[in-house]
C-alpha cells in the first residue's frame, strides 16, 4: 500500500452477538480516524415456509426479518460509537 493509499470504506460483519461488539467498535474506531465510512452487514440465514400450521408469505416475513435486523445493526452500531461516522446498514 503507498503512503497516498487512503481508507475510504469499511466493510465488517457483524453476528449481533455479544462477540461481535468489539469487532464493531475497532471498525468503527478505525473508520472514525481515517475519516471512512462504514457498511455494517449481517447474513440473515433461510426463513421458514410455515409458521405453526399456517402458511406465511415469503415475500412478506423477508421484509419483517431485513426491517428488524436493520434496526438491530444500527442498535448495535449506535451502542459501539457509530454517530461518529457514516454508517450503512446491509442484511
Amino acid at each position: 500500500m503507498s503512503a497516498e493509499t487512503t481508507l475510504k470504506r469499511l466493510v465488517v460483519g457483524s453476528s449481533l452477538e455479544e462477540g461481535s461488539d468489539e469487532v464493531v467498535r475497532t471498525a468503527l474506531a478505525l473508520a472514525r480516524a481515517a475519516g471512512a465510512e462504514v457498511d455494517l452487514v449481517h447474513a440473515l440465514g433461510p426463513l421458514p415456509h410455515f409458521l405453526g400450521e399456517e402458511p406465511v408469505d415469503p415475500a412478506e416475513l423477508r421484509e419483517e426479518a431485513l426491517a428488524r435486523h436493520r434496526e438491530a445493526l444500527r442498535r448495535h452500531a449506535e451502542e459501539a460509537g457509530a454517530p461518529a461516522v457514516p454508517v450503512r446498514y446491509e442484511v
